[in-house]
Formats: structure tokens, C-alpha cells, sequence
């Protein structure tokens, strides 16, 4: 026979319901659901930090290859997809490559070629004025923008 009230019923003894035992054992359950939730979140943001900083190490490695091969070219071509550093004994050719789920950014030289920069979604080489800029859309979805050379800056260093 149920006893009511106007907050709560009170069972008889031969009718079920919840001990504390299994109020305890499901509300343990509950917090470890929502723990390792939290967990699993705070992993993701982890890795995708570490995706990121990988991803701007990656542009960092290929600025500085870059450079190094930029010395005093004779001239410069720039076109969409490459751009070309002419020397007085060979030619040096950066250029957007595409080639099935492969896409780089790689040099050119003597008819072989070296890649440079992987996993690259989007890719576009343009002159503004006396700078030759290159922007870079990895896979990752990180763009990055870079003067790649300038007469401006080329005059300087000549005088």
C-alpha cells in the first residue's frame, strides 16, 4: 500500500524500486560517461594543436629552402602555378604539381625535380608591382602568404 504525499510516495515493503545501491552504481556509471567525454575533447584539441604547429613547421622548413636557392637571379618569371629564378649557369623552377590525390609544390632543375612542400590543397604564384608573392592553402585548411622575392630588395643588395 502506497503512502502519498504532496512531494514523494512512500513504498510498502513487498513493492520494488531503486536501492541506493543502484542509485550509486548508475550515477558512477553516468560520471565516468561524461569523464571520459571530457577526456576524449580535451585529445582532440591536443592533436589538432599539434596538427597546426606541424603544419607551420612544414611552411617555416619550406621558406627556408626557398631562400636558399634565392640568391641574385639574372630574372624572374612568375606565372599561376610556377615561377621561374634564372641564373647565369642554370635555372631553378618552383611550380605547383598535381598529380592524382598528390599535389606539391616542388623544384625543378636540370629535368629532375625535388619536392619541397606536400599536402598542398590550393596553390597560386602572382606578382604585385616589384614582388613576387606565393599563397598556399594546405590540406590541413592553414593558408599562408610569402614574399618570395622582390627587385626592390634584389637593387639593395646589388649596390
Amino acid at each position: 500500500m502506497k503512502k502519498k504525499s504532496k512531494f514523494y510516495t512512500v513504498l510498502s515493503n513487498d513493492e520494488k524500486g531503486f536501492s541506493y545501491l543502484e542509485i550509486l552504481l548508475s550515477l558512477f556509471i553516468l560520471l565516468s560517461t561524461v569523464h571520459l567525454l571530457s577526456l576524449g575533447m580535451k585529445q582532440v584539441e591536443v592533436i589538432e594543436n599539434n596538427l597546426f604547429q606541424t603544419s607551420q613547421n612544414e611552411w617555416h622548413i619550406f621558406l627556408n629552402q626557398v631562400e636558399n636557392i634565392i640568391e641574385s637571379p639574372i630574372s624572374v618569371e612568375c606565372q599561376s602555378s610556377k615561377i621561374v629564378f634564372i641564373y647565369p649557369d642554370k635555372k631553378f623552377v618552383l611550380e605547383y604539381y598535381r598529380n592524382g590525390g598528390q599535389q606539391m609544390i616542388r623544384k625543378v632543375e636540370n629535368g629532375g625535380h625535388e619536392p619541397y612542400l606536400m599536402n598542398v590543397k590550393e596553390c597560386r604564384f602572382y606578382q604585385e608591382n616589384s614582388n613576387m608573392f606565393l599563397r598556399v592553402k594546405l590540406a590541413d585548411q592553414n593558408s599562408y602568404t610569402a614574399l618570395l622575392y622582390s627587385y626592390t630588395m634584389q637593387e639593395m643588395i646589388d649596390e
